[in-house]
């Protein structure tokens, strides 16, 4: 009967579990060329009009001036919120609403701390960002490609960042 018991826990206790409990279901992360920069930090804003500014970045970068910092300049529907959806890579500054001309990104290491100062810079030449918003929650999806032909993937789930 005890093995029974232990064998019915032990069910229980898996079956109980789902698949969406796992550990770093929510990884905010940047990967470009095969490397990965967490990120924690999400801004936007109004620059004029129907255009906005997106900012993905680390804490650190932030901070210390060290890790990621990934900027996009959209155009959507309004100048009061960022639209839902798939934006488009478009270098022809079109201002269609669901696109972006413009994306950079900057990687570096603490100059002050580090022997090895070094920075990585990259520009956007094509791909999308698909925005989805619940209330004050955003999810980003990034799948771009750089100036060099590097991928430029990721996704930040979270909240706006005062900073």
């Amino acid at each position: 009967m005890k093995k029974i018991i232990i064998l019915f826990v032990t069910a229980f206790t898996l079956l109980s579990c789902s698949s969406d409990d796992g550990i770093g279901n929510n990884e905010n992360k940047i990967t470009i060329n095969n490397e990965d920069y967490n990120i924690s930090i999400f801004s936007m804003g109004n620059i004029n009009e129907n255009n906005f500014y997106i900012e993905l970045m680390a804490n650190s970068y932030f901070e210390h001036g060290e890790g990621l910092h990934l900027s996009f300049s959209m155009y959507n529907s309004n100048g009061t919120s960022l639209d839902d959806g798939v934006h488009t890579f478009n270098h022809s500054l079109s201002r269609e609403n669901g696109t972006f001309y413009n994306g950079d990104y900057f990687v570096q290491n603490n100059q002050f701390t580090s022997n090895n100062f070094e920075e990585i810079e990259g520009e956007i030449v094509s791909g999308t960002v698909i925005i989805e918003k619940n209330n004050n929650n955003y999810k980003i999806t990034i799948d771009c490609i750089n100036q060099d032909g590097i991928s430029v993937t990721g996704i930040y789930d979270g909240n706006l960042t005062d900073y």
